[in-house]
């Protein structure tokens, strides 16, 4: 340390300096920060030693002057960055008409929806963080006229890329429908049937159907109308997959791709009736719609139905990395899937239904049922 600069931290520390001196000698000393790794492994009896009592409370002094300054300048650059974050996400998660948040919210429902017989979406919520959106969902399942929760569902995404959910299911879901092919038709299931007898009075259940055939959505429906206090739930789907699966493995159950009994709107299909604009401040605002969707009857609509399922696999495909992180599959094959069904048209070979046991009984002996699985079970709800 030069002399003169020694006078002067002698002269700083009884206070003579002037102002602009003073100021001067207090630039100096915030350089030292530099020399902090150095310093501290000096400062033991050897550097008490070479320097003076009176200059070891000045450095000292100086070197938590630049330990605060830094601590300031770290901390203003966090709050920055989180007040970028959060600007870049409400960009771009609020782009577009609908925006990114109501796309993959609808992305999910759908997902769900198609790969996961009579499960959909129930209460639902989602939220924007630092680089993340997140969305949590209840799962829920039709038993009798009660849509029951029958688990949960999150998944986040960073900036539109989406991570594998986390899915808890407090019930065993298992596919059940056997596709109609020839070698399938000699499957014994009586002993679903005896299940079912066996029931009390006064519970109500969910029954997997598998069909004898392929029937259009209309002609299933006109067949389920003859037995109004069993409703329909989902309709499996024939999309071309299932019939070349079921040649190679047999009579056994497949993975089933089809739609709930009530469509699976999507924001444009929504008919708006009201609309208001509520001003945030800020250069920002909240739009609330108001709207109705289209009615669709308990055994009628099959047109309706038809062209909601395709729209939804347009959907779906267009998303694809988000469809087959829901369905927790590798590939689900949309393409294909989607181009059989517009060619060849929606037709169904398996029906989930729900109503009171001893209703659903009275299905045994029709035709056009080949087989039944017994799911969920319930007292009368």
């Amino acid at each position: 340390m030069r002399d003169d600069f020694k006078e002067k931290l002698k002269a700083y520390s009884e206070g003579k300096l002037s102002e602009e001196e003073t100021l001067e000698v207090e630039k100096e000393l915030e350089k030292m920060e530099v020399y902090q790794s150095y310093l501290d492994e000096q400062l033991d009896d050897e550097t008490e030693n070479r320097f003076q009592p009176n200059d070891q409370k000045i450095i000292r002094k100086g070197k938590w002057k630049a330990r605060i300054s830094n601590a300031v300048t770290a901390i203003s650059i966090l709050i920055l960055i989180a007040f970028c974050s959060s600007l870049v996400n409400s960009i771009f998660y609020s782009w577009g008409e609908p925006d990114r948040i109501e796309v993959y919210n609808d992305v999910i429902e759908s997902a769900i929806a198609v790969t996961n017989p009579n499960i959909e979406v129930g209460s639902r919520g989602s939220n924007t963080g630092f680089f993340f959106f997140n969305n949590k969902s209840d799962l829920k399942k039709r038993i009798g006229n009660k849509n029951e929760k029958v688990g949960s569902f999150e998944m986040n995404f960073f900036y539109g890329f989406p991570f594998s959910p986390t899915i808890e299911k407090d019930i065993e879901q298992n596919s059940m429908f056997i596709y109609p092919v020839a070698e399938n038709k000699n499957i014994s299931d009586d002993h679903e049937w005896e299940r079912l007898n066996h029931l009390p009075e006064g519970t109500v259940a969910e029954a997997y159907i598998s069909l004898d055939q392929l029937y259009s959505t209309k002609k299933l429906l006109s067949l389920l109308e003859n037995y109004q206090t069993v409703k329909p739930a989902w309709f499996a789907v024939d999309t071309g997959i299932e019939k070349e699966e079921a040649k190679q493995r047999g009579p056994t159950p497949t993975d089933s791709i089809g739609f709930p009994s009530l469509p699976i709107w999507h924001p444009e299909d929504l008919e708006i009736t009201s609309r208001e604009t509520e001003d945030k401040g800020f250069y920002s605002n909240v739009t609330i719609e108001e709207g109705t969707y289209p009615n669709v009857s308990d055994y009628g609509s099959a047109e309706l139905r038809n062209e909601n399922f395709i729209r939804t696999l347009e959907i779906m495909n267009e998303h694809k990395r988000i469809s087959n992180r829901v369905a927790q599959s590798s590939d689900l094959r949309l393409n294909k899937r989607m181009d059989y069904v517009k060619n060849h048209g929606v037709h169904i070979y398996g029906v989930v239904i729900t109503g009171p046991s001893k209703e659903i009984l009275a299905l045994r002996g029709e035709d056009w049922i080949s087989s039944l699985s017994i799911g969920e079970v319930r007292l009368w709800n």
